[in-house]
């Protein structure tokens, strides 16, 4: 205890966590720990202290072992506002601190903290293109307990899903990668050694077993909508006209040709048939393909039918119904996005249904 190297996140606390072979203490308020942490409520209650009286001048050593240093030792500094949002953090220490926050309830203490980071690392390089890197901010943000955050993360990690997430798929059979790296729940083929490091250090393990299960149900979902407005637009344009266009020029193809030409095109980019879209695309790929419609049919050509290029356009990019998921209720077990009853301060997305629910009834009711 001499030899530790001392943190003092409260220089007059009255309990010191020992961290790791014992290297480094971290002096702090033992009543700042409880208010922030049910967790070290319990711990630092009578029972668990025995006989240990908490003061000043001789503070209780708490050993904690297995946690990590570094991100205890912010964690204090934060609790004891030593900690500045702008203070610099790496992404590991980060996804370290997350873990650390799962594991105690300090979630809700440093929110105003998470809420910044999380967009920081969201907005850097961190958060790329692929459906892993957002799958590693979902079970950050529902480490961290931040309803916000997790439902803006789970609305990304949808978009980019595909079906064929390693991740998905482990979480979706229902068992963890064993030390063979197969599935023991549905004896699955052996997965890379990569791939099944790359499942065991995202740290899905803190999702819910159907989590990921019912993300491939809201991704098919989603694509079903855009199909569908795919068939409805299509089918409007050819009700418009139904003989075709004249022949605006001697380059120009009829009407009926480049109709055909356009469902040809959409066989090409996998948006048709529906079971092709829903098995090959994320939502991210299938709006992409859409917009590359725009430059489709000539600028030049009268006959163009420009309703049917800005529609496309429009069923791309035009809000649909939210993707968020409220945290609350998946933390009871519930992953549909229709629910709208729970009543938790802090579910977004309930709140928003419950919103237009009302709204919807007071428009319908007699005046």
């Amino acid at each position: 205890m001499a030899s530790a190297q001392m943190v003092e996140a409260d220089p007059i606390g009255d309990v010191i966590l020992l961290l790791g072979n014992g290297s480094v203490g971290v002096r702090a308020s033992s009543r700042v720990l409880s208010l922030a942490s049910p967790v070290f409520a319990a711990m630092l209650g009578n029972r668990w202290l025995g006989d240990k009286s908490l003061s000043t001048t001789e503070p209780a050593t708490i050993p904690l072992p297995d946690d990590h240093i570094g991100a205890i030792t912010r964690l204090c500094r934060v609790l004891h506002y030593q900690c500045d949002m702008d203070e610099p953090i790496d992404f590991n220490s980060f996804e370290n601190l997350a873990l650390l926050c799962h594991k105690y309830d300090f979630g809700r203490a440093i929110l105003p903290w998470t809420n910044v980071w999380i967009e920081r690392f969201r907005s850097s390089r961190h958060c790329g293109p692929g459906s892993h890197h957002s799958l590693r901010f979902l079970y950050i943000s529902y480490a961290f307990g931040n309803h916000e955050a997790f439902y803006k993360c789970y609305a990304d990690y949808l978009v980019k899903a595909d079906r064929d997430d390693i991740v998905d798929k482990r979480l979706n059979h229902g068992g963890p990668i064993d030390k063979d790296g197969c599935c023991p729940w549905c004896r699955g083929p052996r997965l890379s050694a990569e791939l099944e490091k790359l499942t065991r250090d995202l740290g899905t393990a803190l999702l819910p077993d159907g989590l990921l299960a019912a993300i491939e149900d809201h991704r098919k979902e989603e694509l079903s909508l855009l199909h569908e407005s795919i068939e409805r637009i299509l089918a409007e344009q050819m009700d418009e006209y139904p003989y075709g266009l004249d022949v605006c020029g001697p380059q120009c193809r009829h009407y009926g040709s480049e109709i055909g030409f356009v469902f040809g095109d959409l066989v090409s980019r996998r948006l048709w048939p529906k079971d092709q879209c829903l098995r090959e695309h994320t939502l991210y790929s299938a709006t992409r393909e859409l917009l590359d419609f725009e430059d489709f049919f000539p600028q030049h050509c009268e006959c163009r039918p420009s309703s049917l290029m800005v529609n496309f356009n429009y069923a791309a990019v035009s809000p649909k119904e939210s993707r968020g998921l409220c945290l609350a209720c998946v933390k009871r077990g519930k992953y549909s996005k229709k629910l709208g009853n729970c009543r938790a301060s802090s579910a977004i997305e309930c709140q928003r249904l419950r919103s237009l629910k009302r709204e919807r009834e007071t428009t319908s009711s007699p005046t």
